[in-house]
């Protein structure tokens, strides 16, 4: 009987930071416990208060008897359970250091928690900003190589619009030049000097062919195309004149139309059109002259040099 009765005697509590037991239930039902009251036993992990384990709630008082606590000082001491059969006794300082370790345990995970917070707070805005940023940078980019290009294409019409306006300059005054030398000749000839004079031929030695000549003002001209009315290439007329005879400029070409007016007509045929040795000042391209009307006339032949035409010299 005593030996069943020394097995049921499993629990321990803690009076006073001490650990007293082990106790059977019918012992701790004889006790006055306080809820506050600290128990164990085999197989649990750690101290429980009173009021946590249900067997012992209506065991439970408010203050625990002193003759109790000395009575379970004394049995402690009689003890034969080992040291390292019991868990271990509970001190106010480990309470106190398991407590503090919770706070702080629990602070640094709030403090964690705000912290993720206030980043994602944050984060997104500046991440929003920092793309307003790149794309506004990008624009200013785009608009800057936008005006750098239009700056350039107003560049090359201005230069464009300055060398047009050069030429057109040139010309008018290469044509005034001519007029004016024109009316000066005009006003010194005579009347006989007007019209025409007896023929001149000039022989061409290189094949004895003869050539009717007229001067007209200070430019003595051939009356008749060259090699018999022969087409040439453009390549081919630059050199085609006799020595000391070359091919016309068009500033020759056009003081001649000037001189003959609607009258050229008796000495060029309105079937042929001739070369000249190049355009009007720095134009490009060949100009060719022929009659129309009774005058003669020019236009610009700029792509095609290997066309056929006649040639007029001029002597030099």
């Amino acid at each position: 009987m005593d030996e069943e009765r020394e097995e049921q005697k499993i629990w321990y509590i803690s009076v006073n930071n001490q650990k007293d037991g082990p106790f059977s239930i019918e012992e701790l039902s004889k006790r006055r416990l306080c809820k506050n009251a600290l128990m164990w036993k085999r197989g649990m992990v750690s101290w429980l208060r009173a009021d946590d384990v249900p067997d012992f709630k209506k065991l439970l008082s408010k203050e625990l008897p002193s003759e109790e606590i000395e009575g379970g000082a004394k049995r402690q001491s009689e003890s034969t359970i080992s040291e390292s059969e019991a868990y271990p006794q509970v001190s106010k300082r480990q309470k106190w250091i398991h407590d503090e370790s919770l706070k702080y345990e629990t602070r640094a995970i709030i403090t964690l928690i705000v912290v993720l917070m206030v980043t994602i707070f944050f984060a997104h805005p500046i991440a929003l900003k920092q793309q307003k940023e790149a794309k506004f940078a990008a624009m200013i980019a785009q608009k800057e190589r936008e005006f750098r290009e239009e700056r350039g294409r107003r560049e090359r019409m201005r230069q464009e619009l300055a060398d047009s306006l050069l030429r057109a300059e040139a010309e008018e005054r290469d044509r005034k030049k001519v007029l004016q030398d024109s009316l000066a000749r005009a006003r010194t000839r005579t009347q006989a000097g007007q019209t025409s004079s007896r023929g001149q031929f000039f022989t061409d030695p290189r094949d004895g062919r003869m050539y009717k000549i007229k001067q007209f003002e200070s430019k003595t001209w051939f009356l008749e195309n060259l090699g018999g009315g022969k087409g040439y290439t453009w390549p081919e007329a630059v050199n085609a004149c006799p020595k000391g005879w070359h091919l016309p400029a068009n500033r020759e070409w056009r003081s001649l139309s000037l001189i003959l007016g609607d009258g050229a007509g008796r000495f060029f045929d309105s079937r042929n059109s001739w070369w000249c040795s190049g355009g009007w000042e720095n134009r490009e391209g060949i100009d060719i002259w022929y009659l129309s009307g009774g005058s003669l006339v020019n236009y610009s032949s700029s792509s095609n040099k290997s066309a056929v035409y006649a040639v007029r010299c001029v002597k030099d």
